[in-house]
């Protein structure tokens, strides 16, 4: 890399670094939403299965037990999380997020300069996209940070100069490291943008800029269509090891029924925030944060907290969208993504519900991401045009009209609030009217600020001082702005163990045993959330009793938990025992429960904010049962489960299985248990027995019988269970991934196809297809 860019990628970084120090040095960590309740627990998960020396193929830690290395946002394989391997969840996540980000900002860069933009407009549009409010609240979302970072790299391996061969591999990597960080969404985001590029090229290049200096050929459209749809199809057999799992865990959840695609569309008048900063206020100052009606379906918060990109930088990407040559890429990945981002407020709805791959994927908010990107481009191209030339009249009378709306509504807002007022209400009841109009007075002022600032320093005499003034103000005004939607807070909470714990641990009558935490009922314990002290000592509430998946960092098992992936079969087992409180609890090994509790009521052990944990009669992981009935398929189970008088204690329903009666208890003793595996020695009466194993189903698992295969039954819908013979014997219940060895496979002919692209580089290179 020339001097000047090595200048600009350190440029790049220095923001970034800036803005996570605290991260870094490992004073604060990253703790806000998926965070604290899903990451950490799932790396947990990985962490020691690797230390112990086993291949992560399953979390016994949340809703009885999931696959493991077949769940995607797990990203077992993900290289750069061998981090976790070395240093603690909160300070790997940290620097794990940090340096996604510098390489998302020298992505962008690479790829912006290979297009023909200039270096440091081309670095002023990187900051932009990066420091955005979409892309920094991605820090909450740790796989779709990754999965984009790699973005930009697969775009500029497309348009780069050098061979086809070192090209085509570049994109195929990066495709699979995109379905390994597990957000495989991303992938579908690359093809987006490879569409866009297509679009926007022309014979001389991209957006119709002059690429052939010094370059042997400027890529046509079939060259961009053939190789990117070769990585695309070598980098998805690369990553045949994890997706292969992933499809056939994908077949066994909730989520092949679909129907929640959709949730968290991208109401319209958020597009308005792109360039009005807190329309709906703040998280670090008042008014708090009150835009939850923006959210749509099941989920009561948007997926971005805030989409605001910047003022500055809209103004500027207007003039960009006003240069003939090249305005194409931006504005296509602009229009691209806003129309997919709206879901189902638009026409994309039947799209993003029904064709494949936009189906497989939840929340359009995420789409957002190109739109950002889209207006990074038109950024780069509009320093690019004021580098040569000071601005047109027209470009200065429509930034200056524009700026005046703004200060138009900034002056009635404070001279006829009362006019505002009676709109408010009407449109939201219940919201304090000043909070809203003090939210929209903010927005209104900042926006016109920076767009007469933009008016006035876009007229500089100088095109250095000019351009770096305006780069300044662009940079300065996200980062200002955004840097409120990263949440961070004392890594000291990430240390804490909650006393509960060993306490549950000294008392358990069965081990290994479950936990079940009543969510809704404690979710009835509002907290406010407005600045960062309340959002900490609500985490650390959270952390003491035991909220979601957080039992399992600290090695219990639990029946409730949280996670994306959740087994059909689990879940429907549980709708059908709604009529029998606790036989759930019965038939999962669950021996204690975390709930509200009453006045005066005896408990295992208080917590804070009347909560309790409560000590339940429970079955042991292992147990028989005195009677099987026997059923054909799932439905009839669950019908057998839930009809009275069934006991879970004593009977059990097999499905394919026999009807006996009469059946002696198996003594169990010697129990064994680890993730994915237990084993027991078993004690028969001359009648047999029929053991039952509390865990959820899924592919994969199989029982032996001292040393021999024996046949696994489905029991009661969701868990498992094996006969019994008479007499002693060793029996031990086993899962493997049943696609392993199929993705393997996978894995290993893209990883062929990668050696034969580069041992043919020099054939590719003359291929009409490609050259």
């Amino acid at each position: 890399m020339p001097n000047d860019r090595r200048l600009f990628a350190v440029a790049l970084a220095v923001p970034i670094l800036i803005l996570f120090r605290s991260v870094l040095t490992g004073d604060e960590a990253l703790f806000a939403r998926d965070v604290f309740h899903q990451y950490w627990p799932l790396r947990a998960h990985v962490v020691e299965a690797f230390a112990t020396g086993h291949l992560p193929l399953w979390d016994d830690g949340s809703q009885a037990g999931l696959p493991l290395l077949a769940n995607l946002h797990a990203a077992v394989l993900y290289p750069p999380n061998a981090l976790y391997q070395l240093v603690s969840f909160s300070t790997g996540y940290g620097w794990l997020v940090t340096l996604h980000l510098v390489w998302l900002a020298w992505g962008l860069f690479a790829w912006l300069t290979a297009m023909g933009r200039g270096s440091f407009s081309s670095a002023v549009g990187a900051m932009v996209v990066t420091v955005s409010a979409p892309v920094l609240g991605l820090t909450a979302f740790g796989p779709n940070l990754m999965g984009l970072a790699w973005l930009p790299w697969f775009a500029h391996a497309l348009v780069r100069r050098g061979p086809p061969a070192s090209r085509l591999i570049q994109a195929a990597v990066v495709v699979t490291l995109q379905c390994l960080c597990g957000d495989p969404m991303s992938v579908l985001l690359s093809a987006l943008v490879l569409g866009a590029l297509m679009a926007s090229l022309r014979e001389v290049g991209f957006d119709g800029l002059d690429l052939t200096g010094g370059r042997p050929s400027v890529p046509n459209r079939r060259q961009l269509l053939v190789l990117g749809t070769l990585a695309g199809f070598i980098g998805v057999l690369l990553a045949g090891v994890q997706l292969l799992p992933a499809y056939g865990l994908l077949q066994q959840t909730t989520r092949a029924a679909g129907g929640d695609q959709l949730d968290l569309s991208t109401h319209p008048v958020r597009f308005l925030e792109l360039l009005a900063p807190r329309l709906f206020g703040g998280f670090e100052t008042l008014p708090a944060y009150w835009g939850s009606f923006l959210a749509s379906g099941t989920i009561s918060t948007p997926f971005s907290l805030s989409v605001y990109v910047g003022a500055g930088a809209c103004f500027i990407a207007l003039l960009g969208a006003r240069q003939p040559a090249s305005r194409v890429l931006g504005l296509t990945l602009v229009i691209v993504g806003g129309v997919l981002a709206l879901g189902a407020h638009f026409v994309a709805g039947p799209l993003l519900s029904h064709v494949p791959p936009f189906s497989l994927f939840r929340y359009p908010e995420k789409y957002l991401v190109l739109t950002v990107l889209g207006l990074g481009v038109l950024v780069a191209d509009g320093l690019d045009a004021l580098a040569a030339r000071r601005p047109a009249r027209g470009d200065t009378v429509i930034w200056s009209v524009c700026a005046s709306l703004g200060g138009a509504v900034a002056v009635s807002l404070l001279a006829v609030p009362g006019a505002w007022s009676g709109w408010v209400e009407r449109t939201w009841p219940g919201l304090p009217p000043e909070v809203a109009l003090d939210s929209f007075l903010f927005a209104a002022s900042t926006f016109a600020g920076l767009g007469f600032s933009v008016v006035v320093l876009a007229q500089l005499a100088s095109a250095r001082v000019r351009s770096w003034a305006l780069g300044a103000v662009l940079v300065g005004d996200a980062l200002v702005m955004n840097h409120a939607v990263v949440f961070t807070t004392p890594a000291e909470l990430y240390s804490q163990r909650p006393p509960v714990i060993d306490a549950m641990l000294e008392a358990a009558p069965h081990r290994p045993f479950r936990l079940w935490r009543d969510n809704e009922a404690m979710a009835r314990t509002q907290f406010a959330t407005a600045t960062p002290e309340q959002r900490v000592l609500q985490r650390a509430y959270e952390l003491i009793t035991l909220k979601s998946s957080l039992p399992t960092v600290f090695g219990l098992q639990e029946l409730s938990g949280y996670s994306p992936v959740v087994l059909s079969r689990w879940e429907s087992l549980l709708v059908a025992l709604q009529g029998q409180p606790g036989a759930a609890l019965t038939l999962f090994n669950t021996c204690f429960t975390i709930g509200p509790a009453a006045a005066g009521e005896a408990v295992f052990a208080p917590l804070p904010e009347g909560a309790a944990v409560r000590r339940i009669d429970c079955l042991p992981r292992l147990f028989s049962v005195r009677e099987t009935i026997g059923v054909s398929t799932q439905r009839e189970a669950l019908a057998a489960v839930a009809a009275a008088p069934f006991s879970i204690r004593t009977s059990a329903v097999v499905e394919a299985g026999r009807t006996v009666g009469g059946l002696e208890a198996v003594d169990v003793s010697e129990v064994v248990a680890r993730s994915g595996a237990i084993s027991a020695s078993v004690q028969a009466a001359e009648k047999g027995g029929f053991l039952v194993f509390a865990t959820s189903y899924a592919a994969g698992w199989s029982t032996t019988i001292d040393g021999h295969p024996a046949p696994l039954f489905v029991v009661d819908g969701a868990v498992m269970g094996t006969e019994i013979s008479a007499g002693a014997h060793h029996v031990s219940f086993e899962f493997e991934e049943p696609l392993l060895g199929a993705g393997a496979a996978a894995s290993s002919l893209g990883a062929l196809l990668l050696i034969a692209v580069w041992v043919g580089r020099r054939r590719l290179a003359e291929h009409p297809f490609i050259s």
